[in-house]
């Protein structure tokens, strides 16, 4: 056997080893990539959700005062026409604030 043939064998193997550790790395990368992805999509989605309740949380708090405000002002206008009736001045209550 000669130093070429030997030579060859070895590029051979040294290559076949390096090419497949090459490819082995680009479908790891890939792969890592993909799961980069899912992870930032299942975070993405999580947090949508959160947001989401969070925001029916706050409609229905949002609904809760409106009502109140509502009361609030039959009550004001109520007391205002009972103390002008007994002869008592007011000025009138300020306004609420309407959300």
């Amino acid at each position: 056997m000669n130093w070429e043939v030997l030579l060859s064998a070895v590029l051979l193997l040294a290559t076949g080893s390096v090419g497949s550790v090459a490819v082995k790395a680009l479908v790891t990368r890939k792969r890592v990539r993909i799961d980069g992805v899912a992870v930032l999509s299942d975070a993405a989605i999580r947090q949508v959700k959160l947001v989401n309740k969070r925001v029916d949380e706050l409609e229905q708090d949002v609904i809760c005062v409106r009502k109140s405000q509502r009361e609030h002002e039959v009550w004001d206008r109520g007391v205002l026409t009972e103390l002008e009736r007994q002869g008592i001045e007011m000025e009138p209550p300020p306004e609420l604030f309407w959300i």
